[in-house]
């Protein structure tokens, strides 16, 4: 059963980087982190802390709309920006060049 904690916590973690910021890569190696430690039963606290605060941010910023409250800023409009300065410009034209 012990090998059910490491998974389940890695599985928590993919779920909550997904819901933050959308891509799967980087929830994919974020996810790696508990479920490797886990198996090895080094540094278990801190990679459960981690998966821990993930799932809440990503339960708070998931729920925040529905109760009216407004988040700062979405972590859409980041990877959204993020994206346009990384993209070439015929991707991703001005909405001041019309």
């Amino acid at each position: 059963m012990s090998f059910l904690k490491p998974i389940a916590f890695a599985a928590i973690t993919w779920w909550a980087v997904l819901a933050l910021t959308g891509r799967s890569d980087v929830a994919l190696m974020l996810a790696a982190i508990p479920l490797v430690l886990g198996f090895l039963g080094v540094l278990t606290g801190p990679a459960y802390s981690l998966a821990a605060l993930l799932f809440v941010a990503a339960i708070v910023l998931q729920v925040s709309p529905m109760l009216g409250i407004r988040v700062p800023i979405e972590l859409t409009e980041l990877r959204d920006g993020v994206a346009r300065r990384t993209a070439p410009e015929s991707q991703f034209p001005s909405p001041t060049a019309r």
